[in-house]
């Protein structure tokens, strides 16, 4: 007999199972009658009939799949979208619509997996069952299978590549993000009395330039850009300080929208660039069609600039903008430490000065011989700091 609590759990567990093999029953017998009804030519003999049922087929399949929690009857519901564009091309009898199965099958790549597309792939070739059974048209037919699947394959994995690279991407500016709270201002630096603590800031000074590459490399993947620059503002004008390219294939034009961002503190954006009318401000061995400038702003004043190009026209999209502002951010605190590190560096040299020219007042008490070491000591702390 079992416990009451387990009879009622069993009870739910074939109800559950009940439900799930008529949802299946139902997804695969209206997708099979369509198809049937397709090989009986009724798209042509009877299509008011046939366009109906393949209708209430689309609306069935469609509910079943997007109402699932993980998506279940996807290969039906794309088969049943399948079913009604073999059915209009049958019923207009347009042979050139046929070759339309490539560009879909790469489209829903993009959101389906290889396990999902490859079935998929396979049951494309049922629709046109009959012409296989032709002498004339089976070479042709195999021919178009075989190119189709092979499409299928070849896409499915070029899709699942990109998303593996975004997932990286995604994981990495996680990595970046976490970094960025450690080092934000909010956060206590330590006791700068020990030498110890002195020396981890000047390594971490010297990596400046490693760390801002890395970021760079990350923003490149994450909104699959050509290259990501940062530019700094150089005697009222700017320089490239960092490039996921070579530095020398980069040429600082002094005008167009860097310049203009820089001077304007505005970012820039644009998925249509003309090079003729409108400059990005620097050249590459690639043109420049699609854009994104942020300035780096430390409070007020504009310190540098994050550029984000790509040779693709309107490569980005709002949401790779806002990516690249949250970027941006990053640079500022990378920035901003690498300055406070560099204060530190010139208040420890001035201290060594001090130091230094102490020991020589403690061993005389005449004031001539104070004064020469003060003027002494004030001319080596004023040469420090140039």
């Amino acid at each position: 007999m079992g416990s009451p609590l387990r009879q009622v759990l069993q009870g739910r567990g074939d109800q559950k199972g009940k439900s799930f093999r008529l949802k299946r029953s139902i997804s695969l017998f209206f997708p099979v009658s369509t198809w049937l009804g397709l090989l009986l030519n009724f798209p042509v003999t009877k299509p008011g009939l046939w366009f109906s049922v393949s209708a209430v087929t689309i609306i069935i399949t469609s509910a079943l799949h997007f109402l699932a929690k993980r998506r279940e009857f996807s290969i039906e519901f794309l088969f049943s979208l399948a079913l009604l564009y073999a059915g209009f091309s049958a019923a207009v009898n347009f042979t050139w619509l046929k070759p339309a199965y490539f560009p879909f099958i790469i489209f829903v790549s993009a959101f389906y997996s290889l396990k999902i597309i490859i079935p998929f792939s396979f049951l494309i070739p049922l629709l046109e069952l009959r012409t296989f059974l032709v002498k004339e048209t089976f070479v042709g037919e195999i021919a178009f299978s075989f190119f189709l699947i092979l499409t299928a394959a070849t896409s499915s994995l070029i899709y699942r590549r990109l998303r593996n690279e975004k997932q990286k991407a995604v994981s990495e500016l996680e990595k970046i993000k976490s970094s960025a709270r450690e080092i934000s201002p909010e956060s206590e630096m330590g006791s700068l009395d020990s030498n110890e603590v002195i020396s981890h800031c000047f390594a971490a000074m010297l990596r400046t330039d490693e760390e801002i590459k890395e970021l760079l490399l990350t923003i490149r993947q994450a909104v699959l850009a050509d290259s990501a620059n940062l530019f700094v503002s150089y005697d009222n004008s700017y320089t490239l300080r960092c490039s996921t390219e070579d530095n020398s294939d980069i040429e600082i034009t002094g005008k167009g929208m860097v310049s203009a961002s820089i001077r304007d503190k505005k970012p820039f954006f644009s998925g249509d660039l003309d090079e003729k009318a409108a400059e990005a401000g620097y050249t590459k061995n690639t043109k420049i069609s699609s854009l994104i400038v942020f300035p780096i702003m430390d409070g007020p004043v504009s310190i540098g600039l994050l550029t984000v190009d790509s040779s693709r026209y309107q490569a980005f999209s709002e949401t790779d903008k806002d990516t690249v502002q949250m970027f941006a951010k990053q640079l500022v605190r990378i920035l901003e430490r690498e300055r406070i590190y560099m204060l530190i560096k010139r208040d420890v040299s001035v201290l060594k000065i001090l130091k230094d020219g102490s020991a020589n007042l403690a061993a005389s008490l005449d004031i001539n011989v104070i004064a020469q070491s003060l003027c002494s000591v004030a001319e080596n702390i004023a040469g420090s700091q140039e």
